[in-house]
Protein backbone atom coordinates (compact mmCIF):
# COMPACT_ATOMS: atom_id res chain seq x y z
CA UNK A 1 0.00 0.00 0.00
CA UNK A 2 1.20 3.44 -1.00
CA UNK A 3 1.87 5.46 1.99
CA UNK A 4 0.62 9.17 1.58
CA UNK A 5 1.46 12.06 2.97
CA UNK A 6 -1.27 15.14 3.27
CA UNK A 7 -0.60 18.27 3.31
CA UNK A 8 -3.50 20.43 3.89
CA UNK A 9 -4.54 24.30 4.92
CA UNK A 10 -6.19 25.79 8.07
CA UNK A 11 -8.97 23.77 9.00
CA UNK A 12 -10.94 24.69 12.48
CA UNK A 13 -11.80 21.81 13.00
CA UNK A 14 -10.66 18.37 11.63
CA UNK A 15 -12.84 16.17 13.01
CA UNK A 16 -15.76 17.73 10.90
CA UNK A 17 -17.17 15.43 8.15
CA UNK A 18 -15.66 17.74 5.15
CA UNK A 19 -12.26 16.83 6.20
CA UNK A 20 -11.92 13.85 8.12
CA UNK A 21 -14.69 11.70 5.95
CA UNK A 22 -12.40 11.97 3.28
CA UNK A 23 -9.67 10.02 4.96
CA UNK A 24 -12.04 7.32 6.00
CA UNK A 25 -13.25 6.83 2.56
CA UNK A 26 -9.75 6.67 1.08
CA UNK A 27 -8.90 3.98 3.68
CA UNK A 28 -11.63 1.86 2.61
CA UNK A 29 -9.87 1.88 -0.82
CA UNK A 30 -6.60 0.47 1.20
CA UNK A 31 -4.46 3.84 1.17
CA UNK A 32 -2.61 4.36 4.38
CA UNK A 33 -0.72 8.14 5.62
CA UNK A 34 -0.65 11.09 7.40
CA UNK A 35 -1.96 14.06 7.24
CA UNK A 36 -0.60 17.56 8.55
CA UNK A 37 -2.47 20.67 8.49
CA UNK A 38 -2.91 23.73 10.76
CA UNK A 39 -5.63 24.26 13.26
CA UNK A 40 -6.82 26.33 16.15
CA UNK A 41 -6.44 24.04 19.12
CA UNK A 42 -4.08 21.58 17.94
CA UNK A 43 -4.00 20.28 21.80
CA UNK A 44 -7.27 18.70 20.92
CA UNK A 45 -6.84 17.48 17.55
CA UNK A 46 -3.40 16.69 17.12
CA UNK A 47 -2.75 12.53 16.90
CA UNK A 48 -6.64 12.12 15.64
CA UNK A 49 -6.81 8.75 13.21
CA UNK A 50 -8.89 8.95 10.36
CA UNK A 51 -9.57 5.54 9.21
CA UNK A 52 -6.29 4.62 8.31
CA UNK A 53 -4.44 8.22 8.30
CA UNK A 54 -3.22 9.74 11.52
CA UNK A 55 -3.38 13.71 11.98
CA UNK A 56 -0.66 15.86 13.33
CA UNK A 57 -1.47 19.54 14.13
CA UNK A 58 -0.03 22.59 13.55
CA UNK A 59 -0.50 25.54 15.39
CA UNK A 60 -1.86 28.33 13.93
CA UNK A 61 -0.45 31.64 13.60
CA UNK A 62 -2.69 34.87 12.73
CA UNK A 63 0.91 36.87 11.92
CA UNK A 64 1.03 37.91 8.51
CA UNK A 65 4.64 38.83 8.90
CA UNK A 66 5.83 35.16 10.25
CA UNK A 67 2.90 32.89 9.48
CA UNK A 68 4.03 31.10 6.22
CA UNK A 69 7.75 31.36 7.64
CA UNK A 70 6.67 29.43 10.31
CA UNK A 71 3.89 26.97 8.33
CA UNK A 72 6.92 25.93 6.41
CA UNK A 73 9.17 25.31 8.56
CA UNK A 74 6.52 23.23 10.56
CA UNK A 75 5.78 21.35 7.79
CA UNK A 76 9.15 19.80 6.90
CA UNK A 77 10.49 19.09 10.42
CA UNK A 78 7.21 17.06 10.66
CA UNK A 79 7.32 15.96 6.94
CA UNK A 80 11.15 14.54 8.03
CA UNK A 81 9.88 13.18 11.10
CA UNK A 82 6.29 11.20 9.80
CA UNK A 83 8.95 10.04 6.65
CA UNK A 84 11.72 8.34 9.64
CA UNK A 85 8.97 6.36 11.24
CA UNK A 86 7.99 4.82 7.77
CA UNK A 87 9.00 5.69 4.02
CA UNK A 88 6.69 7.92 2.69
CA UNK A 89 6.17 7.05 -0.90
CA UNK A 90 4.18 9.81 -1.75
CA UNK A 91 2.80 14.00 -0.91
CA UNK A 92 -0.11 15.27 -1.48
CA UNK A 93 -0.34 19.50 -1.43
CA UNK A 94 -3.48 21.25 -1.64
CA UNK A 95 -2.34 23.81 -3.33
CA UNK A 96 0.79 25.43 -5.32
CA UNK A 97 2.20 28.29 -2.82
CA UNK A 98 3.65 27.59 1.36
CA UNK A 99 2.32 24.22 1.17
CA UNK A 100 3.35 23.33 -2.25
CA UNK A 101 6.47 24.73 -1.72
CA UNK A 102 6.61 22.37 1.75
CA UNK A 103 6.23 19.41 -0.85
CA UNK A 104 8.88 20.18 -3.35
CA UNK A 105 11.31 20.45 -0.10
CA UNK A 106 10.10 17.44 1.39
CA UNK A 107 10.29 15.33 -1.99
CA UNK A 108 14.32 16.74 -2.42
CA UNK A 109 14.91 15.55 1.12
CA UNK A 110 13.07 12.22 1.60
CA UNK A 111 12.32 11.35 -2.27
CA UNK A 112 9.25 10.48 -3.59
CA UNK A 113 6.29 11.05 -5.40
CA UNK A 114 4.50 14.62 -5.12
CA UNK A 115 1.32 15.86 -6.20
CA UNK A 116 0.18 19.45 -6.45
CA UNK A 117 -3.03 20.24 -6.57
CA UNK A 118 -4.20 23.76 -8.31
CA UNK A 119 -7.68 24.73 -6.25
CA UNK A 120 -8.39 28.27 -7.93
CA UNK A 121 -7.86 30.33 -11.06
CA UNK A 122 -5.17 32.60 -9.00
CA UNK A 123 -5.30 34.80 -11.88
CA UNK A 124 -8.22 35.55 -12.17
CA UNK A 125 -9.30 35.76 -8.47
CA UNK A 126 -6.64 38.75 -7.97
CA UNK A 127 -8.41 40.86 -11.04
CA UNK A 128 -10.95 41.13 -8.35
CA UNK A 129 -8.65 42.33 -5.15
CA UNK A 130 -7.66 46.06 -4.70
CA UNK A 131 -4.32 46.30 -5.62
CA UNK A 132 -1.79 48.48 -3.22
CA UNK A 133 2.43 47.53 -3.12
CA UNK A 134 2.30 44.86 -0.87
CA UNK A 135 -0.60 42.91 -2.50
CA UNK A 136 0.95 43.17 -5.44
CA UNK A 137 4.64 41.86 -4.19
CA UNK A 138 2.89 39.02 -2.40
CA UNK A 139 1.78 38.16 -5.65
CA UNK A 140 4.74 38.13 -7.61
CA UNK A 141 6.29 36.17 -4.85
CA UNK A 142 3.29 33.59 -4.87
CA UNK A 143 3.61 33.23 -8.55
CA UNK A 144 7.41 32.23 -8.13
CA UNK A 145 6.46 30.22 -5.74
CA UNK A 146 3.92 28.18 -7.43
CA UNK A 147 5.94 27.85 -10.53
CA UNK A 148 8.52 25.94 -8.40
CA UNK A 149 6.06 23.76 -7.08
CA UNK A 150 4.25 23.23 -10.31
CA UNK A 151 8.00 22.58 -12.27
CA UNK A 152 9.03 19.83 -9.27
CA UNK A 153 5.32 17.53 -9.25
CA UNK A 154 5.35 14.42 -10.59
CA UNK A 155 1.33 15.27 -11.12
CA UNK A 156 -1.06 18.38 -11.12
CA UNK A 157 -4.68 17.74 -9.99
CA UNK A 158 -7.15 20.46 -11.37
CA UNK A 159 -10.66 21.04 -11.13
CA UNK A 160 -11.84 21.89 -14.72
CA UNK A 161 -10.18 22.07 -18.08
CA UNK A 162 -9.83 25.82 -18.01
CA UNK A 163 -6.98 25.81 -15.39
CA UNK A 164 -4.89 24.17 -18.29
CA UNK A 165 -5.10 26.81 -20.29
CA UNK A 166 -3.72 29.50 -17.22
CA UNK A 167 -0.66 27.38 -16.26
CA UNK A 168 0.02 26.49 -20.07
CA UNK A 169 3.04 25.77 -20.93
CA UNK A 170 4.18 25.37 -17.25
CA UNK A 171 2.37 21.61 -17.28
CA UNK A 172 1.82 20.97 -20.78
CA UNK A 173 4.36 18.13 -20.27
CA UNK A 174 3.16 17.38 -16.77
CA UNK A 175 0.85 14.33 -15.45
CA UNK A 176 -2.74 15.87 -15.18
CA UNK A 177 -5.49 14.45 -13.62
CA UNK A 178 -8.87 16.40 -13.62
CA UNK A 179 -11.37 15.77 -11.10
CA UNK A 180 -13.71 17.44 -8.85
CA UNK A 181 -12.68 17.56 -4.58
CA UNK A 182 -14.01 15.83 -2.11
CA UNK A 183 -17.51 16.77 -0.84
CA UNK A 184 -18.92 14.59 2.07
CA UNK A 185 -21.79 13.90 0.11
CA UNK A 186 -23.27 11.26 1.96
CA UNK A 187 -23.98 14.01 4.71
CA UNK A 188 -26.37 15.54 3.03
CA UNK A 189 -30.07 14.92 2.41
CA UNK A 190 -32.52 15.75 0.58
CA UNK A 191 -35.94 16.71 2.66
CA UNK A 192 -39.24 16.04 1.01
CA UNK A 193 -41.86 18.84 1.99
CA UNK A 194 -39.64 20.68 4.33
CA UNK A 195 -39.05 23.42 1.76
CA UNK A 196 -38.90 27.08 3.38
CA UNK A 197 -39.40 30.15 1.17
CA UNK A 198 -35.25 31.58 1.11
CA UNK A 199 -32.62 31.48 -1.46
CA UNK A 200 -29.56 31.31 -0.15
CA UNK A 201 -25.65 32.08 -0.47
CA UNK A 202 -23.25 30.11 1.17
CA UNK A 203 -19.48 31.35 1.09
CA UNK A 204 -16.77 33.83 1.11
CA UNK A 205 -15.61 36.80 0.48
CA UNK A 206 -18.48 37.96 -0.76
CA UNK A 207 -16.43 40.23 -3.25
CA UNK A 208 -15.41 37.45 -5.09
CA UNK A 209 -18.88 35.70 -5.20
CA UNK A 210 -19.94 38.56 -6.26
CA UNK A 211 -22.83 39.02 -3.06
CA UNK A 212 -23.47 42.34 -4.52
CA UNK A 213 -24.76 41.46 -7.97
CA UNK A 214 -27.22 38.81 -6.16
CA UNK A 215 -28.43 41.34 -3.79
CA UNK A 216 -29.37 43.43 -6.86
CA UNK A 217 -30.87 40.56 -8.51
CA UNK A 218 -32.98 39.95 -5.93
CA UNK A 219 -34.29 43.53 -5.62
CA UNK A 220 -35.74 43.11 -8.89
CA UNK A 221 -37.56 40.64 -8.65
CA UNK A 222 -38.24 40.52 -4.67
CA UNK A 223 -41.50 43.03 -5.16
CA UNK A 224 -43.20 39.73 -7.40
CA UNK A 225 -42.36 37.29 -4.31
CA UNK A 226 -42.82 38.86 -0.93
CA UNK A 227 -43.07 35.48 0.60
CA UNK A 228 -39.59 34.25 0.05
CA UNK A 229 -36.45 35.33 1.36
CA UNK A 230 -32.70 35.60 0.59
CA UNK A 231 -29.98 34.51 3.12
CA UNK A 232 -26.69 35.40 2.79
CA UNK A 233 -24.57 33.57 5.10
CA UNK A 234 -20.87 33.31 4.97
CA UNK A 235 -17.66 35.53 6.67
CA UNK A 236 -15.85 38.39 6.27
CA UNK A 237 -12.57 39.35 6.47
CA UNK A 238 -13.22 43.07 6.48
CA UNK A 239 -15.27 42.21 9.30
CA UNK A 240 -18.36 44.71 10.60
CA UNK A 241 -16.93 47.44 8.50
CA UNK A 242 -17.49 45.06 5.14
CA UNK A 243 -20.90 43.16 6.13
CA UNK A 244 -22.19 47.05 6.94
CA UNK A 245 -21.32 47.90 3.29
CA UNK A 246 -23.28 44.87 1.82
CA UNK A 247 -26.14 45.73 4.33
CA UNK A 248 -26.24 49.50 2.82
CA UNK A 249 -26.64 47.18 -0.71
CA UNK A 250 -29.93 45.96 0.38
CA UNK A 251 -31.74 49.49 0.80
CA UNK A 252 -33.47 48.68 4.02
CA UNK A 253 -35.49 45.27 2.02
CA UNK A 254 -35.82 43.12 4.88
CA UNK A 255 -36.79 40.19 3.08
CA UNK A 256 -32.66 40.01 2.57
CA UNK A 257 -30.30 38.85 5.59
CA UNK A 258 -26.98 39.06 5.71
CA UNK A 259 -25.66 36.72 8.29
CA UNK A 260 -22.21 35.44 9.66
CA UNK A 261 -20.95 32.08 9.14
CA UNK A 262 -22.36 29.18 11.10
CA UNK A 263 -21.44 25.92 12.48
CA UNK A 264 -21.10 23.01 9.85
CA UNK A 265 -24.22 21.14 11.16
CA UNK A 266 -26.04 24.89 11.04
CA UNK A 267 -24.99 25.34 6.96
CA UNK A 268 -25.66 21.65 6.26
CA UNK A 269 -29.53 22.76 7.35
CA UNK A 270 -29.84 25.47 5.82
CA UNK A 271 -28.96 23.57 2.36
CA UNK A 272 -31.46 20.97 3.14
CA UNK A 273 -34.51 23.53 3.71
CA UNK A 274 -33.41 26.00 1.08
CA UNK A 275 -35.77 26.83 -2.08
CA UNK A 276 -32.74 27.30 -4.59
CA UNK A 277 -29.13 28.10 -3.73
CA UNK A 278 -27.00 30.61 -5.84
CA UNK A 279 -23.74 31.00 -6.66
CA UNK A 280 -23.12 34.19 -8.60
CA UNK A 281 -19.16 33.94 -8.28
CA UNK A 282 -16.90 36.58 -10.45
CA UNK A 283 -14.32 33.39 -10.26
CA UNK A 284 -14.69 30.26 -9.39
CA UNK A 285 -12.57 26.63 -10.17
CA UNK A 286 -15.49 23.83 -8.26
CA UNK A 287 -17.97 25.62 -6.73
CA UNK A 288 -18.41 23.15 -3.02
CA UNK A 289 -21.78 24.46 -2.36
CA UNK A 290 -23.31 23.56 -5.13
CA UNK A 291 -22.90 20.24 -4.88
CA UNK A 292 -23.88 20.14 -1.24
CA UNK A 293 -26.81 22.09 -2.56
CA UNK A 294 -27.11 19.29 -5.33
CA UNK A 295 -27.03 16.60 -2.99
CA UNK A 296 -29.85 17.74 -0.77
CA UNK A 297 -31.76 17.50 -4.27
CA UNK A 298 -31.66 21.12 -4.41
CA UNK A 299 -32.04 23.22 -8.07
CA UNK A 300 -29.26 25.70 -8.27
CA UNK A 301 -28.52 28.64 -10.04
CA UNK A 302 -24.65 29.63 -11.18
CA UNK A 303 -22.36 31.79 -12.76
CA UNK A 304 -20.75 30.74 -16.40
CA UNK A 305 -17.10 31.22 -15.20
CA UNK A 306 -14.60 28.30 -14.06
CA UNK A 307 -15.65 25.02 -13.15
CA UNK A 308 -19.52 26.09 -12.99
CA UNK A 309 -20.86 24.75 -15.77
CA UNK A 310 -19.15 21.57 -14.96
CA UNK A 311 -21.66 21.01 -12.12
CA UNK A 312 -24.87 22.76 -13.87
CA UNK A 313 -26.11 21.03 -16.73
CA UNK A 314 -27.97 24.69 -17.92
CA UNK A 315 -32.09 23.95 -18.24
CA UNK A 316 -31.33 20.42 -16.20
CA UNK A 317 -30.49 20.44 -12.73
CA UNK A 318 -30.36 24.23 -12.56
CA UNK A 319 -29.47 27.67 -14.61
CA UNK A 320 -26.68 29.28 -16.23
CA UNK A 321 -26.04 32.95 -16.15
CA UNK A 322 -23.32 35.28 -17.44
CA UNK A 323 -21.16 36.78 -15.07
CA UNK A 324 -21.93 40.05 -13.32
CA UNK A 325 -25.33 39.93 -15.35
CA UNK A 326 -28.06 41.18 -12.99
CA UNK A 327 -30.94 40.85 -14.91
CA UNK A 328 -29.90 37.41 -16.45
CA UNK A 329 -29.63 36.57 -12.99
CA UNK A 330 -32.90 37.79 -11.77
CA UNK A 331 -34.64 36.42 -14.73
CA UNK A 332 -33.30 32.69 -13.63
CA UNK A 333 -34.15 33.20 -10.03
CA UNK A 334 -37.73 34.35 -11.19
CA UNK A 335 -38.48 31.23 -13.23
CA UNK A 336 -37.02 28.85 -10.14
CA UNK A 337 -39.10 31.25 -7.79
CA UNK A 338 -42.56 31.11 -10.05
CA UNK A 339 -42.28 26.70 -10.57
CA UNK A 340 -42.15 24.54 -7.65
CA UNK A 341 -42.32 21.86 -9.35
CA UNK A 342 -39.82 22.68 -11.68
CA UNK A 343 -37.97 22.80 -8.22
CA UNK A 344 -38.10 19.47 -7.52
CA UNK A 345 -37.43 18.09 -10.91
CA UNK A 346 -34.27 20.39 -11.38
CA UNK A 347 -33.31 19.20 -7.75
CA UNK A 348 -34.14 15.35 -8.53
CA UNK A 349 -31.62 15.74 -11.45
CA UNK A 350 -29.09 17.45 -9.22
CA UNK A 351 -29.07 14.28 -6.68
CA UNK A 352 -28.58 11.99 -9.60
CA UNK A 353 -25.68 13.38 -11.40
CA UNK A 354 -24.16 13.66 -7.24
CA UNK A 355 -24.56 9.64 -7.83
CA UNK A 356 -23.51 9.25 -11.12
CA UNK A 357 -20.48 12.35 -11.00
CA UNK A 358 -19.54 13.51 -7.85
CA UNK A 359 -20.29 11.65 -4.62
CA UNK A 360 -17.34 10.88 -1.90
CA UNK A 361 -16.96 7.56 -3.28
CA UNK A 362 -16.38 9.25 -6.33
CA UNK A 363 -13.96 11.41 -5.29
CA UNK A 364 -12.41 8.39 -4.12
CA UNK A 365 -12.30 6.03 -7.32
CA UNK A 366 -11.14 9.09 -9.32
CA UNK A 367 -8.55 9.42 -6.12
CA UNK A 368 -6.82 5.78 -6.75
CA UNK A 369 -7.38 5.96 -10.43
CA UNK A 370 -4.79 9.00 -10.11
CA UNK A 371 -2.44 7.22 -7.41
CA UNK A 372 -2.40 4.07 -9.75
CA UNK A 373 -1.01 6.22 -12.84
CA UNK A 374 1.15 7.98 -11.06
CA UNK A 375 3.18 4.78 -10.19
Amino acid sequence: MENILFILPLYHNPSLPNFKDRFIILSQKNLIGNIISSTDDPDKYDGLSFGNFRYYAIRFVNNNLFKHIHLLFRIVTLGIAINRKKKVDMIHCYDPFVIGLAGVILRKLIGCDLIVEINGHYNNDNLFEKQNFLRRMKRYVFQKISNISVNNASAIKLLNESQKEEWTPLISNKNIHIFHDFVPTHVFRPRPGQEKRYILFLGFPFQLKAVDVLIKAFLLISPKFPEFTLKIVGHCPGGDSERQRYVEMTEGNRKIEILKAVPYDDAVNLLEKCAICVLPSRSEAMGRVLLEAMACGKPVIGSRVGGIPRLISDSENGFLFESENVGDLSEKMEVLLEDHTLRKEMGKKGLLRIEEEFSSDKYAECFVEMIDRIR
